[in-house]
């Protein structure tokens, strides 16, 4: 089974939300990536292409290049060295930049056609490496939400408010290669998706990117009811809490890369104990 995961990325040090890991965000979850797939080896679900979309620094601002962003020999070299059979693309971003990451997941889809699956992920989350069935746990909830017809797109939060109407609210998503064919297909007299994206007008990104789903009449959904779901507040430099409350168990697909257990530490560090 062909399965890309396409990592929306950006370089520019004007994008600082991060704080101190927003150099280190990317090189934490592709590591966190390649290490779950050295200890998980004999997954029934797992990614085979690794598609990092690369923009460039805005060049509307005086913004350059986090110099260790992009740890392209690091990342292949670990590859190798643990024998991980993944493959690693860097793909050069085309256009102004200003749709976030939804307009890269599709740009990833468009250079890499016709895998079985596509997962859209932001650059400062990863997968939870502590839940070693990760990538199962999703084809199975994408199975029970979507059935034998594998159309549609489950993303973390489908959330519905009164200011953005119904959108995905966290869009690190799973879908299959037939929805994207089928949305390539709807409505092609308009353009391809990515013409579709950008000829939305006056909204947010997310809610464009929600609305070409919904527009083409694919079924969407999230996990909410079987796993945990957190978001990093760059506002208040903390995590928020988007589960319900009922759902089946704490475990979690994403998470913010702040949470990773060694990342905690790095950021809070306990204080050495005193001598006496």
């Amino acid at each position: 089974m062909s399965f890309a995961y396409i990592i929306a990325t950006y370089s520019g040090s004007d994008h600082h939300h991060n704080g101190a890991l927003s150099e280190d965000v990317l090189d934490i979850q592709i590591m966190t990536l390649i290490r779950w797939l050295q200890n998980n080896p004999n997954a029934k679900h797992h990614p085979t292409d690794i598609v990092v979309v690369c923009p460039s620094p805005k060049s509307s601002s005086s913004s350059s290049s986090w110099p260790r962003y992009y740890r392209w020999e690091e990342w292949t070299n670990t590859i190798r060295n643990t024998g991980v059979e993944i493959g690693l693309h860097s793909l050069q971003y085309v256009g102004d930049n200003k749709h976030h990451s939804y307009d890269q997941y599709l740009q990833g889809v468009e250079a890499f056609p016709g895998m079985d699956h596509y997962l859209f992920i932001e650059d400062d989350y990863t997968i939870d490496p502590s839940n070693s069935t990760v990538f199962e746990d999703m084809f199975q909830i994408y199975d029970k939400l979507f059935g034998d017809e594998t159309i549609g797109i489950l993303s973390s939060w489908w959330s519905d408010d009164h200011t953005h109407g119904f959108h995905a609210a966290i869009s690190n998503s799973l879908v299959s290669g037939k929805t994207m064919e089928k949305l390539s297909q709807t409505n092609s007299d308009k353009g391809t998706p990515l013409q579709r994206l950008y000829a939305y007008r006056g909204i947010l990104p997310q809610v464009a990117f929600s609305r070409l789903f919904l527009h083409s009449n694919i079924p969407v959904g999230d996990y909410r009811k079987w796993f945990d779901v957190k978001f990093w507040d760059s506002s208040i430099q903390s995590i928020r809490e988007c589960g319900l409350e009922d759902r089946e168990n704490d475990k979690n697909i994403f998470i913010p890369v702040q949470i990773l257990p060694e990342i905690e530490e790095r950021l809070n560090p306990k204080p050495s104990s005193q001598m006496s």
